[in-house]
């Protein structure tokens, strides 16, 4: 009976060593949270030295509250990426000139032990103008990140890792990892030459 015991505890260890999920096992895409119920069913929200909170259905870095050095991380762990894939989300700050907030988003293989940043935003590039303040949300601003398609194929943990300087509260919505559509919708749209009735418009 000891020995059965054994074995299968170090078969839950293995699991968890190789990056599958603990309650939710491998994930395939497509893979979203609203963060309505919290904690999160499929997420860890507690990896960092602080756990992350949630706020008008938002996670949260509740860095107004988290002394400088603080961190904390939100990661989904085991996705399957069986085709070309991107991340949405949504997220939204108060402008800091003199904090030096971080959020990095960041993706490892099942089989590296390195991380590769996919956004970042710090200081005051950490500003949504979208009238957040210190610690409650605005209207949010989207993101959309086509992933490489070197992680096609493969399994991969997706994290949200935030680094507090005591500046302005973070808020993060509707993560979203999915397939990139056959016609995706134009991002980073932008607009010269206009007149009257023209205007030529790239993205």
């Amino acid at each position: 009976m000891r020995k059965l015991l054994r074995f299968k505890l170090l078969g839950l260890a293995l699991i968890g060593a190789f990056g599958m999920n603990a309650q939710c096992g491998y994930q395939t895409i497509p893979f979203s949270e609203n963060f309505t119920t919290w904690p999160p069913s499929c997420m860890n929200i507690s990896a960092g030295s602080q756990t992350m909170l949630n706020t008008s259905g938002a996670a949260e870095f509740a860095y107004w509250n988290w002394t400088s050095g603080n961190t904390g991380i939100m990661s989904m762990d085991s996705l399957v990426i069986s085709s070309d894939a991107r991340l949405k989300f949504k997220w939204s700050s108060n402008l800091s000139t003199f904090y030096n907030d971080r959020v990095t988003v960041r993706i490892q293989s099942l089989n590296s032990t390195v991380w590769d940043t996919i956004w970042h935003k710090a200081g005051p590039a950490l500003a949504s103008n979208d009238g957040a303040t210190n610690t409650s949300p605005g209207s949010f601003v989207n993101e959309i990140i086509n992933l490489n398609t070197s992680y096609t194929g493969d399994t991969i943990s997706v994290e949200f890792y935030g680094y507090s300087d005591w500046g302005p509260d973070v808020f993060v919505d509707d993560v979203i990892l999915e397939s990139v559509p056959a016609c995706p919708e134009p991002t980073s749209l932008g607009s010269s030459t206009t007149t009257a009735t023209t205007a030529v418009v790239n993205w």
